[in-house]
């Protein structure tokens, strides 16, 4: 009996040390990422389970993120957040999920316990079986600490910058004798001629604007250095051929460079750019 109860409390003290040290560890993350789409999803936020991830995570204290959609310090930083999962592991009369969390490198830092639900209903199975998972998150008692983190911000790469050719420095000019005596206050400067600029003029290569491609579930969300979202495009059956997002609009690329063409206000607009994939 003695020997028992010393099992006993060895487990639990073990058990402890391990919730111990696995809050820590992730009380070292300022984020967590949810993904739109799961591994096992046909869809993406098949039976709402991602929006009701980010609302249980969001309920135990989690800063919750959705992928791509990163805040400024997250984009450079990646390491900041944790990426979670919903693994399936159902079987043929028992819906089964449990909850993961890895941090940058792939390491697994946090494993739910098994949610499990019985309903036949598919969305009705999988919700309450999420939501029993995350009842673990409970003991976890999250609170980031900054002075945890460790890892060293991932900097993006700088585009590379124009060369710029020195400002051509005009030659003078000499004035005829009659006009050396003018007041320097009496000459007038004659207005430049103001040529109008054709339509769908094409603009030399190096003065397109860069953009960098950041790939998506459905194509790829292209940012500028800021970083900010200039466009979100979609991929077609089409090589080289995209749809714009919240745009009347295509996306696509024309020698070495790509063009944005769309509607503003019942008028056709045309951009080019280059991008970086």
């Amino acid at each position: 009996k003695i020997k028992f109860m010393f099992k006993k409390l060895f487990f639990l003290f073990f058990l402890g040390m391990f919730i111990s040290n696995a809050q820590q560890s992730l009380n070292d993350y300022k984020y967590v990422i949810v993904s739109k789409r799961f591994d096992f999803q046909k869809t993406e936020n098949q039976y709402q389970l991602n929006d009701m991830a980010k609302f249980l995570f969001e309920k135990y204290n989690f800063n919750v993120v959705f992928e791509g959609d990163y805040p400024e310090d997250l984009y450079r930083n990646k390491c900041m957040g944790l990426k979670s999962n919903i693994v399936d592991e159902s079987s043929m009369f028992v819906t089964k999920l449990k909850v993961e969390l890895r941090n940058c490198e792939d390491k697994l830092l946090y494993t739910s316990e098994v949610g499990r639900s019985k309903r036949k209903e598919y969305r009705a199975t999988y919700q309450e079986a999420l939501r029993n998972a995350f009842k673990s998150f409970k003991s976890v008692n999250y609170q980031y600490n900054p002075a945890g983190v460790t890892k060293k911000p991932v900097t993006p790469k700088a585009p590379p910058v124009p060369e710029t050719k020195k400002p051509v420095t005009p030659t003078a000019v000499s004035l005829p004798e009659n006009e050396m005596n003018i007041h320097p206050k009496k000459l007038v400067k004659p207005k430049p001629e103001v040529i109008e600029k054709p339509i769908e003029k094409e603009a030399p290569a190096n003065s397109f604007a860069t953009l960098y491609a950041q790939p998506t579930s459905k194509g790829f969300q292209l940012v500028d250095t800021t970083p900010k979202v200039v466009f979100i495009i979609f991929k077609t059956s089409k090589d080289n051929l995209y749809l714009l997002n919240k745009r009347k609009g295509i996306f696509y690329r024309e020698d070495n460079y790509w063009v944005a063409e769309y509607y503003q206000q019942d008028e056709l607009v045309k951009e080019q750019y280059l991008v970086k994939f």
